[in-house]
C-alpha cells in the first residue's frame, strides 16, 4: 500500500513537470491565447490609403485604395516634391521612406534624376501591413568635375569641351559634355544680369527649364530657368553642391549673375599673367558655386578643375 502511495505521487509530479511550459499550466496557456484572440479579433484591420496626393506629375493608374503601384514621370523639378498620404481609417498609421507621419500631412521627398521608389506603408490598428510603392522617374541632365586641372589657356571654350568628353571622370553612355564657362564672345549665358531671355545665350551649355544632377550620384543640383540659368539674387541656393568630396575651385569666367565681366582668360586661350579668369567652388550651395571672388591679374597662369555638362 505504501509503495502504490508513492507511485501515485512520482505519477503526479511526472505530469506536473511534463506539461509545464514556460512556467504556466495548459488551462492558463489556452487561456491566454483565447483572450488574445478575442483582443485582436475587436482591433480595425483597415490598412489602406484613401488617397494619395502629390504636388507634382500625374498618378499612374489613376490612384485606388485596392492598387498599390503608382508611377509619375516628371520632365524636371520646378520646386520640391511634395507627397501627401491619407489612410482609410483613422486608426492605421503610415511611414513613408521609413519615417512614421501622420495622416493627411505633407512631406517633402528628396528626388534623385532617375528612378525613385517610394515605400508607402499603411499598418492597421490589428499589426498587418500593406505596402504601397511610388516610383518617381526625374528626368534630367548630369554635371561632372573633371579629374584633371587646367591653366587658362583651354583653347577657348571648345577646347574646354574637348577635355571634358576625354576626361576620365565622363560617365559612360556616350553623351557629349561641354564646360560650363562663358567668355565676352564665343560662349555667353546672359548680357545682362540674371537673365530670363534665351536670346541672350550664345552656345550656351544649360537648357532651359531643365534640372541637372551629379553624374556622381544623381542628387539634384538646379532647375534652370526659362534662360538657362539659375538665379543666386536675393539668397537662392543649390539643391546640392556640384560635388560631394573634398572642396575643388573650378573655372567658370562669369559673375554671380552669370555674366562675364572680364574675357576670361582671353576667351579661355591665355595662361598668360596679365589675364585673369573667374572661378567657383564645388562644395559652396550659394552664389561663391560660380562666382567665389573677384577674380586677379595672373589667375590664368594657375590650373583649376572644369564643370561638364551633358547636352
Amino acid at each position: 500500500m505504501k509503495e502504490l502511495s508513492l507511485f501515485f505521487i512520482l505519477l503526479l509530479f511526472i505530469s506536473c513537470t511534463v506539461t509545464k511550459e514556460n512556467g504556466k499550466l495548459p488551462e492558463l496557456i489556452l487561456y491566454n491565447q483565447l483572450s488574445k484572440q478575442v483582443q485582436n479579433s475587436s482591433l480595425s484591420d483597415v490598412n489602406t490609403l484613401s488617397d494619395l496626393i502629390i504636388s507634382s506629375g500625374v498618378l499612374n493608374p489613376i490612384f485606388s485604395p485596392s492598387i498599390n503601384n503608382y508611377t509619375v514621370a516628371l520632365p524636371n523639378l520646378n520646386s520640391k516634391f511634395i507627397l501627401k498620404p491619407k489612410t482609410t481609417s483613422s486608426l492605421s498609421t503610415v511611414t513613408v521612406n521609413g519615417l512614421t507621419t501622420i495622416s493627411g500631412n505633407s512631406l517633402s521627398i528628396d528626388l534623385r534624376l532617375g528612378k525613385n521608389s517610394i515605400p508607402i506603408i499603411v499598418t492597421a490598428q490589428n499589426g498587418k501591413a500593406n505596402t504601397y510603392i511610388l516610383d518617381i522617374i526625374l528626368t534630367g541632365l548630369r554635371i561632372f568635375i573633371t579629374a584633371s586641372q587646367y591653366n587658362g589657356n583651354l583653347g577657348y571654350p571648345s577646347g574646354g569641351d574637348v577635355k571634358c568628353n576625354s576626361d576620365s571622370n565622363k560617365p559612360s553612355g556616350g553623351s557629349i559634355y561641354k564646360a560650363l564657362l562663358v567668355d565676352a564672345s564665343y560662349r555667353v549665358a546672359c548680357t545682362s544680369g540674371d537673365c530670363t531671355n534665351i536670346a541672350q545665350n550664345i552656345d550656351w551649355v544649360l537648357r532651359p527649364n531643365t534640372t541637372y544632377g551629379r553624374a556622381s550620384d544623381a542628387k539634384v543640383i538646379f532647375n534652370t530657368n526659362s534662360a538657362g540659368i539659375f538665379v543666386f539674387t536675393s539668397g537662392g541656393t543649390l539643391t546640392n553642391s556640384f560635388d560631394s568630396g573634398s572642396q575643388k575651385n573650378y573655372w567658370t569666367g562669369m559673375n554671380g549673375q552669370w555674366q562675364n565681366p572680364t574675357t576670361g582668360c582671353y576667351f579661355w586661350g591665355s595662361n598668360s599673367v596679365i589675364y585673369d579668369g573667374a572661378s567657383g567652388y564645388s562644395d559652396r550651395i550659394d552664389v561663391e558655386s560660380i562666382f567665389s571672388s573677384v577674380p586677379t591679374l595672373g589667375a590664368c597662369q594657375y590650373s583649376k578643375y572644369l564643370l561638364c555638362v551633358e547636352q
